[in-house]
């Protein structure tokens, strides 16, 4: 049979009855604290954990919106059809002017001057090769013809694929989309939006957008320009071959075939980095991953670096 010290008894008796006096007395302190003073341990206890998650939740969207602002083929996380839909969402002519995410610093604003020089672009480049097979009616010839219907129909309808045609949607088509693809950098540069290179420099930030601006304008001068010389054209065909409604019902399916065709095969393309070996300025997805995962690695030996500074 254990015996028990007999000092044991009480000192578990003081120990109980301190940590009883120290509840109390915190109790009491607690209540005697004013409403600053209790805002101060607020914010030294509970509420500097909320701050803690606070911050790091708002370094994660400035990470986002900087990735947004350099139009980034990757956000972390996204395999390759996630990263081409959100690419798509935030960077297409017509899509991104509804479907761009919250944290894109690209507001509406540069969104519509590229849709402006877009259209204006189409407008040109219509009307250029409207007026140029209609003055020079020897260069047009038909390439292929497609029939409709049975072969015996007297009213058989046809298509017929000319040098027309093929200079309209496929070649002014894909020069559409090259220039709306240039544009939309220029007009979202990364190094003049804030958090970048050039917005530190005064002006220069304002170079970007300020030259789409101007690039914009002249598109637009250009296609008023060359809608006069059809409109010019047309008044004195009148009556003789005159087609009102040909010119607009091209230049309806020119834009249809930019934006949902061209467009969107020139990205993915570009997307892909596949000219990415000769091109290295523009390596889509691939040299995103690589920047990101060096960018990652410089991060890691800088805090390394400073934790044994400060050992």
């Amino acid at each position: 049979m254990r015996h028990q010290r007999p000092g044991s008894s009480s000192k578990e008796s003081t120990s109980s009855d301190t940590s009883a006096s120290a509840q109390t007395s915190s109790s009491s302190s607690s209540k005697n604290l004013t409403a600053s003073e209790r805002l101060q341990q607020y914010n030294s206890t509970i509420g500097h954990g909320s701050h803690k998650q606070h911050e790091a939740r708002t370094e994660e969207e400035l990470a986002m919106a900087k990735l947004f602002s350099i139009r980034s083929a990757h956000l972390p996380g996204n395999n390759w059809c996630q990263d081409w839909i959100q690419w798509m969402q935030n960077n297409h002519p017509l899509l991104a002017l509804c479907c761009r995410h919250k944290l894109n610093p690209v507001g509406i604003r540069p969104r519509l001057v590229l849709l402006l020089s877009s259209v204006s672009f189409g407008l040109i480049a219509t009307n250029i090769v409207y007026l140029f097979y209609r003055q020079n009616a020897g260069a047009n010839g038909t390439v292929a013809e497609i029939e409709f219907g049975d072969d015996d129909a007297v009213d058989g309808k046809s298509f017929e694929i000319t040098y027309e045609v093929i200079a309209a949607f496929i070649l002014g088509g894909i020069l559409h989309a090259l220039t709306d693809l240039g544009m939309w950098h220029l007009t979202a540069c990364a190094c003049c939006l804030p958090g970048n290179g050039c917005s530190r420099c005064g002006f220069l930030r304002y170079f970007g957008p300020y030259t789409a601006m101007a690039v914009a304008m002249s598109l637009t001068a250009g296609a008023t320009f060359a809608v006069m010389m059809r409109v010019s054209y047309e008044e004195g065909k009148k009556g003789n071959n005159f087609e009102p409604l040909s010119f607009s019902l091209t230049y309806l399916l020119e834009l249809a075939m930019v934006y949902v065709c061209w467009f969107p095969m020139l990205s993915t393309f570009f997307f892909s980095g596949a000219i990415w070996p000769i091109f290295p300025c523009i390596g889509g997805r691939p040299k995103e991953l690589k920047r990101q995962k060096d960018e990652a690695q410089r991060n890691a030996q800088n805090n390394v670096k400073n934790v044994e500074e400060i050992v």
